[in-house]
């Protein structure tokens, strides 16, 4: 009997796993890619070979300090 693969099954590689984000067609569900957070630095078109959607995906961006310094201050008003 053959001995068994060292990564397969194994706590490292099940945590690698976990640590990704899986995207998938909106219309068939088929996986896509599988990315760590913040990898995606610009826009990105995906073609779904199961059933052709095109996916479009972006990088999540955080407010901006203005931003977040209005809401403040609309939040004081109330």
């Amino acid at each position: 009997m053959a001995a068994p693969h060292p990564a397969r099954g194994s706590a490292t590689v099940r945590r690698f796993w976990l640590m990704k984000h899986e995207q998938r067609c909106g219309r068939c569900r088929r996986l896509l890619l599988k990315m760590e957070e913040n990898a995606l630095r610009g826009a990105l078109e995906i073609k779904c070979p199961r059933c052709g959607t095109i996916t479009e995906l972006r990088p999540q961006t955080s407010p901006s300090p203005k931003r977040l310094e209005r809401d403040e201050a609309d939040l004081e008003c109330l």
